[in-house]
Order: C-alpha cells, then sequence, then structure tokens
C-alpha cells in the first residue's frame, strides 16, 4: 500500500471529477427535447439491432457506426468521433446491443509503439438510456459530468478513447457482470473499426472512478475468459464499490443513501425474480416508479437522500431476504484474479465505498499474483480522492504504454 501524496491538477481536470458520484451534483443531463438533432437512444433506430443480426454476429462484432456531432469544441477539433453499434451479451448471457463512442485523434500517434486504446468508462450511474454518454457527448453541456476535459487530456497523448455505453440497453446501474462484458466487447468492437493505425494487437488500457471503477474492474477479472484475445496491459480504478451490498448499507439513511434505490431498482431489472418489487411498500414503489428513467442528478432520484431502505418495504431487512442476498452474492467483485497489473486508490475516509472492503478486494488479488499498485489517501472522502487520484492514474497508465514494469505494493503492508 501507497499513501497518496496531493499534487497539483489542471484546473479543467479538478472540475471533471467533480462529477463523479458522490460529488456535489452536476447540471441535470438533457433530457429528450423536441427539436434536438437526434432522438434519444429508446426512440432511435440506429441502437437497435434485430433478433437474427444479434444470432448471427459473435459479440464484439461491429453491427453499425455513424459519425456523431460531440458538443465540445476541444474534444471536436481534438478527435474524430464514431458511434458504435456492437453485439455483446447481458448477465444472463443472453445477446443484446450495446453502445459507446470511439474517439480517434486526428493528430498521428508519437508515443512508443503502435497508438493504443483506453476504454474510459464515465460514472453516469443512471436508470435510463438517455443518459448514456454516446448521447450526452453530443447534446449536454455538462462538462463535470462528461468529463470531457480528461477526456481531452487522452485524446491529447495520442491514445484512441473509447467511451462505452456500459449499463447496456436497459440502463443497469451497478450491475458488473454485464458491464464488464460490454466494456470488453466495445473494445473489439473498436479494434474492428481499424481506425487510426488500431488492430486486434494493439495495447489496451481500462480506467474509471467509482461507478466506473465498477465496469473497469468486472472486465479486469472477466477479460481472461470472456476476451482473452485481447493485449490488456493495465487498469485503473479508483473509489471501487467491490461489495454492493456493504455500499448500499454505508450509504443507507445518509446523504447518499439514493444510491441504494438506484441499484436495487436496477437489480429489479436483471433479476426480476429477486421479490425486490414485491417487497416495496406504496412509499417505495411511488419512489420507485419515479426514478425509473432517472440520471445521477434528476430531482426524483436526490429526493431520496436521507431515506432509509426501512422507508420504502414492507419488511426491515430487504438486502438479508434469501434471494435479494443471493442476487447481490453474484454483483461482489473478487471472483477471479485478473491477469494484469491493477492501479488501485481510495480515501480512507471515503463515506461510499467502505474502505475495509477494498482492502479486502486488494488482499484477494495479491493472494493470487497480481501486480497491484494500491495508493491509498489518508485524508480524502470519495470526492477528493477520486480529484486528487486523476494525474497519478494518469502517470501510471502512461508507464504501461511505455513499458514500464509496475510498482508492485502487495508486500509492502
Amino acid at each position: 500500500m501507497r499513501v497518496g501524496i496531493a499534487v497539483g491538477l489542471p484546473v479543467a481536470l479538478v472540475l471533471s471529477l467533480a462529477g463523479c458520484s458522490g460529488g456535489s451534483p452536476t447540471p441535470t443531463p438533457i433530457g429528450c427535447r423536441p427539436g434536438f438533432s437526434s432522438p434519444c437512444p429508446d426512440n432511435d433506430p440506429f441502437y437497435k439491432a434485430s433478433a437474427q443480426e444479434l444470432r448471427t454476429h459473435p459479440h464484439g462484432s461491429v453491427l453499425k457506426t455513424r459519425s456523431p456531432f460531440i458538443n465540445d469544441d476541444t474534444l471536436r477539433s481534438l478527435a474524430r468521433a464514431t458511434t458504435v453499434l456492437y453485439a455483446s451479451t447481458d448477465i444472463h448471457d443472453q445477446p443484446i446491443a450495446a453502445s459507446e463512442t470511439v474517439l480517434t485523434p486526428k493528430q498521428p500517434y508519437a508515443g512508443p509503439g503502435r497508438r493504443p486504446i483506453l476504454s474510459y468508462q464515465i460514472p453516469y450511474d443512471s436508470l435510463s438510456t438517455r443518459c448514456e454518454p454516446s448521447y450526452q457527448l453530443q447534446h449536454s453541456s455538462s462538462q463535470g459530468a462528461l468529463q470531457i476535459p480528461l477526456l481531452d487530456a487522452t485524446v491529447q497523448l495520442g491514445w484512441t478513447v473509447v467511451v462505452p455505453d456500459y449499463e447496456g440497453p436497459q440502463a443497469l446501474f451497478a450491475i458488473g457482470p454485464q458491464q464488464g462484458r460490454t466494456i470488453l466487447d466495445g473494445i473489439r468492437a473498436t479494434e474492428q473499426l481499424r481506425q487510426g493505425g488500431i488492430d486486434r494487437t494493439s495495447r489496451v488500457m481500462m480506467w474509471g472512478y467509482s461507478g466506473g471503477a465498477l465496469g473497469s474492474a468486472w472486465a479486469s477479472e472477466m477479460q481472461p475468459t470472456y476476451a482473452a484475445d485481447l493485449n490488456v496491459i493495465g487498469v485503473a480504478e479508483g473509489g471501487l464499490p467491490s461489495n454492493l451490498k456493504a455500499t448500499i448499507q454505508a450509504v443507507d439513511g445518509g446523504r447518499y443513501s439514493y444510491l441504494g434505490p438506484l441499484a436495487l431498482a436496477a437489480m429489479a431489472r436483471a433479476f426480476p425474480g429477486a421479490g425486490i418489487t414485491e417487497a416495496l411498500n406504496p412509499d417505495g414503489k411511488r419512489a420507485f416508479d419515479a426514478i425509473q428513467d432517472a440520471c445521477s442528478t434528476d430531482p426524483a432520484l436526490l429526493r431520496l437522500a436521507h431515506h432509509s431502505l426501512r422507508d420504502f418495504t414492507t419488511q426491515p431487512g430487504l438486502l438479508n431476504q434469501p434471494k435479494v442476498d443471493a442476487a447481490l452474492q453474484q454483483l461482489n467483485l473478487g471472483r477471479a484474479a485478473p491477469q494484469v497489473p491493477i492501479y488501485n486508490y481510495q480515501g480512507v475516509l471515503d463515506q461510499i465505498v467502505p474502505f475495509t472492503t477494498n482492502q479486502a478486494l486488494v488482499r484477494f488479488y495479491c493472494s493470487q499474483g497480481v501486480v497491484v499498485d494500491h495508493v491509498v489517501s489518508d485524508n480524502a472522502d470519495h470526492v477528493a480522492a477520486g480529484v486528487a487520484g486523476v494525474q497519478p492514474a494518469l502517470q501510471w497508465l502512461t508507464s504501461r504504454v511505455a513499458g514500464t514494469p509496475s510498482p508492485n505494493t502487495c508486500h509492502h503492508g
């Protein structure tokens, strides 16, 4: 374990992390309003694929592409954007169509080796496809939520940056096993595009914080069996909610308690037999109905802050009900060991993700021989650790591209 040291960060990058889960509310993401150049994903034929297409294309296959307008002058000047619809699978191994935005730098790559790929998971924590990055990048001016300055910085390094809509077409917040699939298949689809010198041998990195870290970490654990063909060289994950049950319990009744209903509503979609909807009382049914199309900063969701799950259920202990607990157990990380170096960072004072659960995951990885560079910020909460961790994480990823061996803190306490 290494203790993090505060570093000077570009103001733009600091602002870009203000939108991560648990931060100060960013502007509400733009909804689907008349007069927009494209409809919401639910109503946009581009995001749809026929059952026959999905049956006949292996996961990771490109189904269709288009060139979107990116609503940011700087990013538009730095990169050529492509929206990709590709084949993937859901948590039950059924075929789905997933989407992503691929940002290909306009400048030639001048770094070591061939141009690498970074899959960056924006923590868009939602239950609605209107919150997907591929849609919001076209229409929203909410730079904090979209972390556009961070995308600018990574594109300027010459990396192809993939921004997946990793929650999938059902908008499954916190359902890590599906997120891992959509992330890995999105990287495969990017390689198929062969833009900017990218191909099947390209070096691949993944990075995310908070909700974005969850997808990144699941992809790292699933990659050896689900996508062994990918040349992954490193994964950066911060503020990682590795144990969903512990995270929901940690925020229950407090400022961030709305994350509990958000996760449980997604679980009800992914595991309809778990009995979550049936356990709601009238207040709970109204609350869950109100957030079915919610983005992370929507008022309907934020109004659930400072409520306990007890307020919404017919009996206490919903998380311990056998079917609910069984579903939660499927969503815990630490089921397999990644085969690439991991950069893991968190604040000791994290008020959303229990520090002990992240420590347990790191210990498991270390016991399995994974190279882990574990960095701890002693006096930082969830947001502060996310902001302070941007530059060191980016430096760590840059070192992986340069071929420098990753530090390994597994035997250093």
